[in-house]
């Protein structure tokens, strides 16, 4: 019974420890400070101006009043050009956390990427904050959209069916972080070097030369209707070339090879 008793008492101060570390609310009690979360990003873009933005937070309680924010664009360091590869919307070197919230962000307009650049952006003060000096920097990589053909080779072999063999590849925004809120138009065309007759060996089910990828999504589907033939053939086709993306030989086209 004496060691029950003890197990219980053990047991129950256990438990009042627990209690009070669960309680326990760590709070930041130094003065009102800004910093850029993330403080570094790629952002890539489509073939259109795309809006974007560099996000600000307030390491601070939330005032009922707006808080101003000043911030810099490094010259020094930034390949981007201004009016070139981006435009800031809004006034330029200010920006401010509203009311009641805890975050400010810096608008731009990102123009389509041509090869990649750095834009640099650096606070530098506000209404009565500190700047953060580890997270004061926020530096943007911005870089055109890698598109690719996937897959690159197809083989189709009929082995005596005389049947139309439909099929699908896709044209891919090949970055993670390429998923735009507007629907994007590719093209592809057909090269010369191909053998197989369009009419004859096959056929576009989607629209010829135009793949859109919706809103949100990384594919767009190039549908075709392939016939039998009597000697092998072969249909190639490829990505456009457009500001905004980049190719890569090996990945631009995708090579049917068609088998009797």
């Amino acid at each position: 019974m004496k060691k029950l008793l003890i197990s219980a008492i053990a047991f129950g101060t256990l438990i009042t420890i627990i209690s009070c570390e669960k309680e326990r609310i760590i709070t930041y009690d130094g003065p009102d400070a800004i910093e850029f979360y993330p403080v570094a990003r790629t952002v890539y873009t489509p073939t259109f101006v795309y809006p974007d933005s560099a996000k600000i937070q307030f390491v601070a309680p939330q005032r009922v009043n707006d808080a101003k924010v000043t911030y810099g664009i490094d010259a020094t360091n930034s390949t981007a050009v201004a009016a070139t590869d981006y435009q800031i919307t809004g006034t330029t070197g200010e920006t401010a956390v509203p009311a009641n919230t805890s975050f400010a962000f810096i608008k731009y307009n990102l123009s389509p990427a041509t090869a990649s650049k750095k834009l640099i952006f650096t606070l530098s003060g506000g209404d009565n904050v500190k700047v953060s000096e580890n997270y004061k920097t926020h530096t943007l990589t911005i870089a055109p959209t890698p598109v690719i053909f996937t897959p690159n080779t197809k083989a189709i072999t009929f082995a005596g069916s005389t049947a139309t063999i439909r099929d699908t590849v896709r044209v891919r925004l090949n970055a993670t972080a390429a998923r735009f809120s507007q629907p994007m138009t590719l093209n592809y065309t057909v090269r010369a070097a191909s053998t197989a007759v369009e009419g004859t060996d096959y056929a576009f089910v989607s629209v010829k030369g135009v793949a859109t990828v919706p809103a949100r999504s990384a594919d767009a589907l190039v549908i075709l209707d392939i016939n039998p033939v009597a000697a092998q053939k072969t249909l190639v086709l490829d990505v456009t070339a457009v500001t905004g993306i980049s190719l890569t030989t090996s990945t631009r086209i995708v090579t049917y090879t068609i088998k009797p």
